[in-house]
């Protein structure tokens, strides 16, 4: 009799087994809504990821967050894309927060607004180096220019190059619009306003729009493909103060083909080291 009560859950676990694996089919079917090629800078080793030759190996999409809130994400795009405000009735003593909402955003890859970070944070670096040459100091309180320095330089070595900059709620539109699918990537998404309390918290007062999450951010490494990823560090360790090397920023280890499917959700389908020595 115990032997029949499992029937039913080994069928619903059949059957949710057999959904998922139909949605990857439909997702992996046809031409790849986009292929790229990514490095450690776009996608994380996960911590717990790796270390055994049998085990699981995660990684989890990077792009530049201080980019989300770029001027094209202004009052106008929030009206298109439906993104309500933050509120507070007359007479209530509470804010009123909206839901996110789901949206289709288009990342660019290492493209223009990628060189114009580039040049942005190297003439700062070049400033900074200036300022060292005359002897100027800081407070105490503020970071240190060495300091300032070797944060920018880890920016420009291990940032993620992949930039928001452009949202709808219509994916086929905006690939018409971004039509190259190895330089822009589109993906589904949550985006709310982006706000600041003023009048002493007693308000909110909305900047712009912002990405909140990716709605797929993580990819799951088949194990076929998991050796070049075996014995590394979790890419957030290297992120760390170096006391060995403190001049010198962290690099990618590994580069990742990466597709995106009909359903907008990507798999991985090669990993390799890389040679720094053969560059």
């Amino acid at each position: 009799m115990k032997r029949l009560h499992l029937w039913p859950a080994l069928a619903l676990v059949l059957a949710v087994n057999a959904f998922a694996l139909t949605g990857v089919v439909r997702n992996r079917a046809g031409e790849p809504e986009a292929a790229m090629t990514l490095s450690e800078r776009e996608l994380w080793l996960l911590g717990g990821s790796g270390h055994e030759e049998n085990s699981g190996v995660a990684l989890r999409l990077q792009w530049d967050r201080h980019a989300s809130t770029q001027d094209w994400f202004n009052a106008e795009k929030m009206a298109e894309l439906g993104i309500k405000k933050p509120e507070k009735p007359e007479g209530s003593e509470t804010i009123r927060w909206p839901q996110a909402k789901k949206i289709f955003v288009v990342f660019e890859y290492e493209g223009e607004s990628w060189r114009r970070f580039k040049e942005e944070k190297e003439r700062k670096i070049a400033e900074l180096n200036e300022a060292l040459a005359r002897g100027e100091e800081r407070e105490p309180s503020r970071m240190s220019i060495d300091g300032e320095i070797r944060s920018l330089k880890k920016d420009l070595s291990f940032e993620s190059r992949l930039i928001p900059v452009d949202a709808g709620l219509d994916p086929g539109s905006l690939r018409d619009r971004y039509p190259d699918n190895r330089r822009y990537l589109i993906v589904s998404a949550l985006a709310r306003a982006a706000t600041s309390y003023v009048d002493g918290g007693e308000a909110v007062k909305v900047r712009t729009g912002e990405i909140d999450a990716l709605l797929v951010s993580e990819l799951h490494v088949p194990l076929k493909l998991t050796a070049p990823l075996h014995g590394l560090a979790p890419s957030g360790s290297l992120l760390n103060y170096r006391h060995d090397q403190p001049d010198a920023p962290p690099e990618p280890r590994y580069a990742v083909d990466v597709r995106w499917g009909r359903r907008f959700e990507p798999w991985v389908t090669a990993v390799r080291r890389i040679d720094k020595e053969a560059e």
